[in-house]
């Protein structure tokens, strides 16, 4: 299994990383709120998966020869001098301490088999799973019908038997990690490629030869499934054999889940039986893994009629790595928080990492129409973006919403909130009918904040006339 060491080589522009034994170096770069990987030592197919760099110390901005030239040397010159995008430690969303992607590195199946049965008659399954997801596994119908031959041999099986079977078939979009510690899977798509024929053929036979099952073998046996046909089998014949309505259970039987798309479809069985309800419903959110899984279990439980609550909100937003998962879910959870409070909906825009997550924040909250914002809430909403053009989009979202009297003081620090007078000129033109009420004095420390005539005379035909 491949493990990868990363460092910046370039401030936010790409990181390069070397693989334990010596193969690579390779590059990988951050593009927006995602981490790509480049071409050609690790392959392009990451999904969610990705990392976190934990106290990454950015390399020293190189000093110009010219001591009152700004230096070209970094990203950082180009960034607005109150609000840094780079800070000195730069945490990227997911711990990845190794991970095995496609091909596997380790030794070929039968290296590590030479007496397959192994798999159906250990007394230590555990053992054996963690050296069958290091091999390399053959793609052959000699293997598959090796597999279809160790199950019939036996007429009863422990459910982790058949959970060492299927994972014998290879399936190579699954991604094998560890993250603190923990073996985690990213499965590929269900029920594509002949592999899943296979798969799918050994739970259905495998099904009536399981006489002994745990809740973490069951969760195995429904991440793999490569149908809702399969699945439906398995948790109509064991889901209430293993599942006492607890917590415990819950969390027991989603530590087999994790990564699996099949996971949707198991909450589509346990939700309508109400063994969702409650508290428990957010346990299996917080016991999620991925973002990916986060959406699965959020949409989930906002099916059910239960309210949610602001702080409830907040504490979700939070859960997320990614922004472009922390905007579906803002979008999921504004409409079903009511009231949706300032302070809630601040804290929870308050997790976003880039504007552009903030921006669709911002246009889903504006539609919410029992939200009431004042000029100052407006003022630190618009702080909260980076960017001239994010903070535009902020005020063109929640313009409509203000309430109660303007306020001159606010306005003056919501145009210095801007790096430019375009941004400036911008908002004086999405504001200008609620500041037409201002007292004129204020409305002349307005046209103040502007550096360059041009937009002041464009301000000032709007704000005065």
């Amino acid at each position: 299994m491949a493990k990868h060491e990363i460092a910046w080589s370039r401030v936010g522009e790409q990181a390069e990383f070397r693989t334990a034994g010596g193969s690579g170096p390779g590059t990988i770069s951050l593009a927006g709120n995602r981490v790509n990987a480049l071409e050609p030592a690790w392959p392009a197919r990451l999904g969610d998966l990705a990392f976190e760099v934990l106290a990454w110390q950015a390399p020293p901005e190189p000093k110009s020869r010219y001591p009152d030239r700004p230096s070209s040397g970094g990203l950082l010159m180009s960034m607005p001098q109150h609000r840094p995008i780079l800070h000195h430690h730069l945490v990227l969303p997911l711990l990845l301490v190794a991970c095995s992607i496609g091909v596997r590195q380790g030794p070929p199946f039968d290296e590590v088999f030479p007496d397959a049965s192994v798999l159906v008659t250990t007394t230590d399954p555990a053992s054996v799973r963690a050296r069958l997801d290091e091999s390399q596994l053959p793609d052959s119908k000699a293997h598959h019908e090796r597999l279809f031959a160790l199950l019939r041999s036996r007429q009863q099986l422990h459910a982790a038997h058949v959970v060492l079977l299927t994972n014998a078939v290879g399936r190579p979009e699954t991604i094998t990690c560890f993250i603190d510690g923990k073996r985690l899977f990213r499965y590929g798509p269900r029920g594509t490629g002949e592999s899943a024929k296979v798969i799918d053929q050994l739970l259905t036979e495998g099904i009536d030869r399981i006489t002994e099952i745990d809740r973490r073998s069951f969760g195995d046996l429904i991440a793999i499934t490569q149908s809702d046909t399969t699945l439906r089998l398995y948790t109509d014949r064991f889901l209430a054999r293993v599942d006492d309505g607890s917590t415990a259970a819950l969390e027991q039987m989603l530590d087999g889940m994790t990564g699996s798309p099949a996971l949707a479809s198991f909450l589509g069985v346990l939700a309508p039986q109400g063994g969702l309800d409650g508290e428990r419903g957010w346990a299996a959110f917080a016991h999620s893994a991925f973002d990916s899984d986060r959406i699965m279990v959020l949409k989930v439980l906002l099916t059910r009629d239960a309210p949610i609550d602001g702080e409830r909100m907040v504490s979700t937003m939070r859960a997320f790595s990614f922004d472009s998962s922390r905007q579906e879910a803002f979008g999921l959870l504004a409409p079903k928080v009511h009231p949706l409070e300032v302070e809630h909906a601040r804290a929870s825009i308050a997790t976003f990492s880039f504007d552009s997550g903030r921006e669709a924040a911002f246009a889903a909250l504006g539609k919410q129409g029992d939200v009431q914002l004042t000029d100052e809430l407006l003022v630190a909403f618009v702080k909260m973006c980076s960017f001239d053009s994010g903070k535009l989009q902020c005020v063109q979202a929640l313009a409509n919403s203000l309430h109660g009297e303007p306020d001159g003081d606010a306005a003056r620090s919501l145009l210095a909130a801007f790096s430019f007078d375009s941004g400036r000129q911008g908002a004086v033109a999405v504001m200008a009918k609620r500041w037409l009420e201002l007292p004129l004095a204020d409305r002349q420390r307005l046209l103040a904040t502007f550096s360059f005539d041009s937009e002041r005379q464009q301000a000032t035909w709007l704000l005065m006339r």
